[in-house]
């Protein structure tokens, strides 16, 4: 018995400590990605459903694994309770409520616009998960936020490929020209070695 009172003070203290070594603005970070995360996958599911375009169930099922992270990330620094649960379509953050129904409103006009939506969002992301690595010590959050980086990485390059199929070619508008062109050169890189050991994928 009184060992198990002790393994119990243990865990509370440790998860104490988590709380207390993250700083006022990487618990924002923590919660302005829950959000962007929330938006990004009802967003994407939205577009699946009115254009049928297998990229956007795909990354949309993505985002949902992204939401468990960072789910995991909060309850590692107890923090879960401060997640907001809005309904679907709503967000506790103005700036993102806004973002959202922008986005909606110019991915619902087409297939094309509602790819230049996505990769806009992940654009977003990138920058602002780019600046939180850097701007952190803590190592599960440069963890999880560089796992998240990569895939937003692999997102953008899905929606950019997705918009050549359609006979668009895509500008950046948030990624500097020089960051996005570099990005867009590693996926072709990486697929090239795939190619020259026999696993070149066509998609």
């Amino acid at each position: 018995m009184k060992k198990m009172f002790i393994m119990l003070l243990m865990v509370c203290a440790a998860s104490a400590l988590f709380a207390q070594t993250l700083t006022s603005s990487e618990k924002q970070s923590v919660l302005k990605k829950w959000q962007e995360e929330k938006m990004s996958h009802e967003l994407y599911k939205l577009f699946a459903a009115k254009w049928e375009a297998p990229v956007f169930s795909n990354i949309s099922a993505s985002e949902t694994m992204h939401m468990q992270h960072v789910k995991d990330l909060a309850i590692t620094y107890n923090m879960e309770n401060e997640l907001s649960v809005e309904t679907e379509g709503v967000f506790a953050d103005k700036e993102v409520n806004k973002r959202y129904n922008e986005f909606k409103t110019s991915g619902e006009k087409s297939l094309v616009d509602a790819l230049k939506a996505g990769a806009a969002i992940e654009e977003s992301d990138i920058l602002f998960l780019k600046k939180e690595i850097a701007g952190t010590t803590q190592a599960e959050l440069k963890r999880t936020y560089r796992m998240l980086l990569q895939a937003s990485q692999n997102h953008l390059r899905a929606f950019v490929r997705n918009m050549k199929q359609q006979g668009i070619v895509y500008t950046p508008v948030i990624l500097d020209r020089q960051s996005f062109e570099q990005l867009m050169a590693n996926r072709n890189k990486k697929q090239n070695q795939r190619c020259g050991r026999g696993s070149c994928c066509g998609n």
